[in-house]
């Protein structure tokens, strides 16, 4: 029988993909697997569905041995029926070849390079035959997919427009990173920032639990625990009203988001609030914790 707590893991993990991009996303899959990894210490993961839903979130980790579980345990799905598991596997093995800078073998991914994207480098040697073997398109069907997903979209652009638009008490409000847009001389990135030490000055909630290491992670900043597991993420961000266009941002800030506000639906794992610092910019931060928890860090930044 299917893991319904897997489940919903993993239709979380998808829907924060498509809403929040980047590191966003990223880092709140981070505080999901180590609950991934529980189930599968206590043999709470059962069927070809549990084992590709396993895959997919390791699929969206930030290290070497994660896309190498999530390739094994597509394969494990695959060996018990499910459709999918072949390809889930290819584009894991895929994936860890590519986070090495080695070609990958079968072309399921693509990366930013300079302002723009591409497939990642492939195999010349892997043959379509090999792809249809592990239901992966042929090579010219992948390439057409990514240049179809990523047409016109460039890194320099992006921070342009909102990454997050949501609602609040019938306010209408978009998100913006903050800080220089990438450009052509950036170069290549795979995706998966680095996490590194905070350094002096930066930021992070005064009232943040002792026990809790705080480090840089792309456009945001994260908490630890002692196993290395994320616990929270703050994002300083610029937000900006979108509708109705003539309301004033002093009165909102003043009115409402000065305060706490729910950003998303309290999920199964990873939640987020987001706190006005001014009429300009505000902290969106996220995390393990209930709303109540998430808001006292957003205001103690």
């Amino acid at each position: 029988m299917t893991n319904p707590e897997l489940h919903a893991l993993y239709d979380e993990d998808r829907r924060d993909a498509q809403t929040y991009p980047g590191d966003e996303a990223l880092i709140a899959s981070q505080g999901r697997l180590p609950l991934v990894q529980a189930m599968l210490t206590e043999g709470a993961v059962h069927d070809a569905d549990d084992y590709y839903h396993a895959a997919g979130l390791f699929q969206h980790g930030e290290r070497l041995e994660h896309w190498a579980q999530a390739h094994l345990l597509a394969r494990l799905a695959a060996d018990l029926g499910h459709p999918r598991g072949r390809y889930q596997a290819a584009a894991a093995l895929d994936r860890w070849l590519m986070r090495q800078g080695r070609p990958q073998k079968y072309g399921t991914n693509s990366v930013i390079d300079g302002d723009g994207w591409r497939i990642w480098d492939t195999d010349p040697r892997t043959t379509d035959a090999e792809r249809s073997e592990w239901g992966v398109p042929p090579l010219n069907e992948l390439i057409r997919r990514a240049d179809q997903a990523f047409a016109g979209l460039r890194r320099s652009t992006m921070f342009a427009q909102p990454f997050l638009k949501v609602e609040l008490q019938g306010i209408k409000i978009g998100l913006y990173e903050t800080g220089k847009p990438p450009s052509e001389a950036d170069g290549l990135d795979f995706g998966v920032p680095l996490d590194e030490p905070l350094t002096p000055g930066e930021p992070f909630p005064a009232n943040l639990p002792t026990d809790l290491t705080p480090s840089r992670y792309g456009h945001l900043y994260c908490a630890r625990n002692r196993r290395g597991d994320v616990i929270c993420s703050w994002h300083r961000c610029r937000w900006q009203v979108l509708e109705p266009a003539d309301a004033d941002p002093d009165i909102i800030y003043a009115g409402m988001f000065a305060r706490p506000q729910l950003m998303s639906a309290e999920d199964a794992v990873w939640s987020r609030v987001g706190v006005a610092t001014g009429p300009e910019h505000c902290w969106l931060v996220g995390g393990i914790q209930r709303r109540s928890e998430l808001g006292r860090l957003a205001l103690a930044l």
